[in-house]
C-alpha cells in the first residue's frame, strides 16, 4: 500500500458535539441541618465518516468504499443529600444521608457501500454503488443504579477520629434476585501527635495511627448479562428461507455483585518538622462472587455462562519514607 495516497486520498473524520450541564440548589433548614439537590446531563453525539477512493489500492478492488455512522448517548445523575453537624465542647459530629439515581442510554448505527462511478460524492455516495447499501445493525443499551447512602464522622479533641458509611445500591446489570447490595465500612484514627505523652517526648511533630475496614461492589460487566441473549439468522423452513432468533446465552437470574473487603491498618510518623516522614500500611483485601465466565456442559445448548464463582485475596505491606534534606 502506498501510505501517501492512503493519507491524501481517504477521508475518515468524526465530528463530536457535547453538552454537559450541571446545577444545584442548597436548603438551610437549619443553622445546623442543610439540603442539597444537585442534577447533571450529559449528552453526546458522534457523526463518522470515511470513504476510500478506488486509486487507493486498500480499496481497488471494490471500486471504493464509503461509511456513515452515528452514536449517540444521554447520561443524567440526580443526587440527594441530607448534612447535620453539631459542635459541643469537645466534640463534633457531622451526619449525612442521600439518595442517589443514574442513568446513561446509548443508541448507535451504521450503514456502508461500494463500487462507485465517481469519487466525487465521497461518502455521500452511498445507494448509488453496485450492491445494496450493509445497514449495520442498529445497537440500543441502557443501565441505572440507585443509591442510598449514609455517613457519620465523630471527633472528640481532634484525638480519635471515627468514620462509619454504609450504602445500599442497586443496579440493573444484576438478575432479578440479587440486583441490591450493601456495602459498610468504617475507620478509626488516633492522633497520637495530639496526646502529652508524646508531646512530651519532643520528637515527633506528625504521629496517627489509623485502621479501616470495608466493602465495596464491582458492577462492571456491561449490560443484559443477567438476561438470556437471542440472536437472529437465516434458516430453511419448508424448503424456504426465512427470518428467525434463536437463545444465543443463557439466563442467570441469580447473578450478584462481586464484593471486596479490605482490612487496612497504618501508621504515619513526621520528624524535624516534618522534614522526615514515613507510612506504613498493611493492608488484606479479599474479593469474592468473581463475575467470570464459566464453561458449562454443552449439553446445555451452551458453552459458558456469567456467574459469581472464585475469589481472590491480595496481603502486603506498604513502606514509604520521605525527608527534605536541604530546607533552603
Amino acid at each position: 500500500y502506498n501510505p501517501v495516497a492512503l493519507a491524501e486520498l481517504s477521508t475518515n473524520k468524526s465530528e463530536s458535539f457535547r453538552a454537559l450541564n450541571n446545577v444545584f440548589a442548597e436548603i438551610k433548614i437549619l443553622d445546623n441541618l442543610t439540603f442539597r439537590t444537585s442534577l447533571g446531563v450529559d449528552f453526546i453525539t458522534t457523526k463518522q465518516k470515511s470513504y476510500i477512493p478506488s486509486s487507493v489500492r486498500f480499496a481497488a478492488t471494490v471500486g471504493g468504499t464509503a461509511q456513515l455512522g452515528q452514536v449517540q448517548s444521554f447520561s443524567w445523575l440526580n443526587e440527594n443529600t441530607l448534612n447535620y453537624q453539631f459542635v459541643k465542647g469537645d466534640h463534633s459530629l457531622n451526619l449525612l444521608a442521600g439518595y442517589t439515581a443514574q442513568s446513561l442510554k446509548t443508541e448507535g448505527f451504521g450503514i456502508s457501500d461500494q463500487g462507485f462511478i465517481s469519487d466525487i460524492l465521497a461518502e455521500n455516495n452511498i445507494g448509488t454503488g453496485n450492491r445494496t447499501p450493509a445497514l449495520q445493525r442498529p445497537s440500543t443499551s441502557a443501565w441505572g443504579l440507585l443509591s442510598y447512602l449514609a455517613r457519620a464522622n465523630y471527633s472528640y479533641k481532634d484525638l480519635y477520629l471515627l468514620t462509619a458509611t454504609a450504602r445500599y445500591d442497586g443496579s440493573s446489570r444484576f438478575g432479578k434476585n440479587n440486583k441490591w447490595g450493601f456495602f459498610p465500612s468504617m475507620a478509626f484514627a488516633w492522633k497520637l501527635i495530639n496526646e502529652p505523652f508524646v508531646k512530651d517526648i519532643g520528637v515527633f511533630s506528625q504521629l496517627k495511627l489509623r485502621t479501616s475496614y470495608g466493602l465495596t461492589g464491582n458492577t462492571e460487566i456491561g449490560e443484559y448479562q443477567s438476561l438470556a441473549h437471542l440472536g437472529s439468522g437465516i434458516y430453511t423452513i419448508n424448503g424456504q428461507s426465512a427470518s428467525a432468533f434463536s437463545l444465543a446465552s443463557i439466563a442467570n437470574p441469580d447473578l450478584k455483585w462481586e464484593t471486596t473487603a479490605q482490612l487496612d491498618i497504618g501508621l504515619d510518623i513526621g520528624i524535624l518538622h516534618d522534614r522526615i516522614g514515613v507510612t506504613a500500611d498493611y493492608y488484606r483485601k479479599k474479593t469474592k462472587d468473581l463475575l467470570l465466565n464459566v464453561q458449562i456442559p454443552s449439553t446445555s445448548g451452551f458453552t459458558s455462562s456469567l456467574q459469581n464463582v472464585g475469589g481472590v485475596t491480595n496481603t502486603g505491606f506498604e513502606l514509604n519514607v520521605s525527608g527534605t534534606v536541604i530546607d533552603k
